[in-house]
């Protein structure tokens, strides 16, 4: 079975890094796109809230931001659910959820159901498409997993191009109400392609029976003895034991920290309730000590100041453009520049790392350092122009790095504990993205500008540069030891 599993992993046409591999992660690239066209259509969305319900802003932005919220802060459930049930059942269910929820907000005349059908329902949603595409992703690839992450990905910015004149030429022919029908009719289409995509079979968990027993088959095709013996000759098949005798020569058995041998329990005990006690300990200290592990820590603060990034761009460019005197009909083009560069960087960067012309920490390392100085530069200048520049070199420090948590997380942590860690990121992300509102109000309310929040990422932005040149160095001396 060990044996066969190993040819399967292999196999160029259903193996790692396969044409089925590159199959699945097309597959995934649209179940991605398609989920997440009404997070994507949020500048949209909130000016026809704010018209539609007669609220004031911060409570129109409320479901928004509530919604990329829980797409991470539920990162821990859907991670378990993954573990516990399959990838695929998650995703099914949440694709098919995502639409429905968001075509339900048709129905809504107040803005508590629609905190709590796009807020929440749809945030949750989105998580388990995240959770679920990821790790499918970290169990169909090796070599190439940067790359594909990449290209997966860089699907999410192509929405950035279409999808905020798409949903304002609904919200003006249809009001906002229909334009919530049929975006939730848009992103139900991301059902037929998560239908063809499953885990990989060496990444299925291995069930036994109800029984604690160990069948003879079972026993003979995954539990090998001590000591095989082995005929002397080459001859392999079936012999006549009465035609000749044999000799044989002992083989001793290797233990190894995969052998199933070391796994299976013992056939003459049975779990006790102290036994079961001791495990769900055991797991506990291990899931503890991870978490407080410092690269936990190091890859959550990242990817969550990336996010949070990501974020405050796409919901402030254009009233910080307005705060500079440019038109919010010339400021929307900000959203395009970005989108651009940020779309030919998320498979460039993957590919450069997979290809080993630069490091996973080089490349993080040169993203953090371009956006602290695109963020101290959107305070000192104010030139449309310029801009226009400057947002093209925001998009380009976002799509270098956005990709990457994937493969950074399963670079420290490996493939099977992917779904909890990348949970425990997604949760810390979520967390962040929940405070956006409070910030906002803080810096443009109260203070009646948005620099302060930006020297407040830059500086962010610089530190992490600084943690991730040291990774840089600690990796070039270590690597000749290697």
């Amino acid at each position: 079975m060990a044996v066969s599993m190993v040819c399967a992993k292999k196999d160029s046409r259903f193996g790692v890094d396969s044409r089925r591999s590159w199959v699945t992660a097309v597959f995934l690239s649209l179940t991605l796109a398609a989920v997440l066209i009404g997070q994507h259509s949020v500048g949209v969305l909130f000016y026809g809230i704010v018209h539609t319900y007669g609220v004031s802003r911060k409570d129109a932005s409320l479901p928004l931001l509530l919604c990329q919220s829980l797409s991470f802060l539920a990162g821990p459930v859907m991670g378990y659910l993954c573990s516990r049930f399959s990838c695929r059942m998650v995703l099914l269910v949440s694709t098919f959820a995502a639409g429905a929820t968001v075509s339900s907000c048709f129905f809504v005349d107040n803005i508590l159901y629609l905190n709590i059908l796009f807020g929440i329902v749809y945030g949750v949603a989105a998580c388990g498409v995240h959770v679920g595409a990821n790790v499918l992703v970290s169990q169909h690839f090796e070599k190439r997993r940067a790359t594909a992450c990449s290209i997966i990905y860089t699907s999410l910015g192509i929405n950035s191009l279409y999808l905020p004149p798409l949903a304002e030429f609904l919200r003006v022919t249809y009001g906002i109400r229909g334009t919530f029908l049929l975006l939730g009719g848009l992103i139900l289409h991301s059902l037929p392609p998560t239908l063809a995509v499953r885990s990989p079979e060496w990444a299925k968990p291995r069930r036994q029976s109800s029984g604690s027993a160990v069948t003879q088959p079972e026993m003979n095709a995954e539990v090998a003895p001590n000591n095989l013996l082995l005929p002397e000759n080459g001859t392999q098949g079936c012999h006549n034991p009465d035609d000749h005798e044999e000799e044989f020569t002992e083989l001793p058995h290797v233990q190894t920290s995969s052998s199933c041998i070391n796994d299976l329990p013992s056939l003459n005990s049975t779990n006790t309730s102290g036994d079961k006690t001791y495990m769900r300990k055991a797991t506990l200290n291990t899931i503890t000590r991870e978490f407080i592990s410092m690269p936990f820590v190091v890859n959550a603060v990242s990817f969550t100041i990336i996010t949070l990034g990501l974020s405050a761009f796409l919901l402030l460019s254009v009233d910080i453009a307005k705060d500079k005197g440019i038109a919010p009909s010339s400021g929307v083009f900000l959203l395009n520049a970005f989108a651009v560069t940020d779309i030919v960087m998320r498979p460039l960067s993957g590919l450069v790392i997979d290809s080993g012309v630069l490091s996973l920490e080089s490349v993080m390392l040169v993203g953090y350092l371009l956006q602290s100085l695109v963020l101290e530069l959107f305070v000192l200048l104010d030139s449309f122009p310029v801009m226009l520049a400057l947002s093209a070199l925001f998009g380009i420090s976002n799509g270098l790095r956005i990709t990457l948590l994937m493969p950074s997380l399963t670079k420290h942590f490996g493939v099977d504990r992917m779904p909890l860690v990348l949970g425990g990121v997604g949760f810390w992300i979520g967390v962040t993205l929940i405070t956006g509102p409070f910030l906002v109000g803080h810096w443009r309310d109260r203070l009646g500008s948005y620099d302060g929040l930006l020297h407040f990422m830059a500086a962010f932005n610089a530190a992490l540069a600084i943690i991730w040149a040291a990774k840089l160095c600690l990796q070039r001396r270590q690597k000749p030891l290697l």
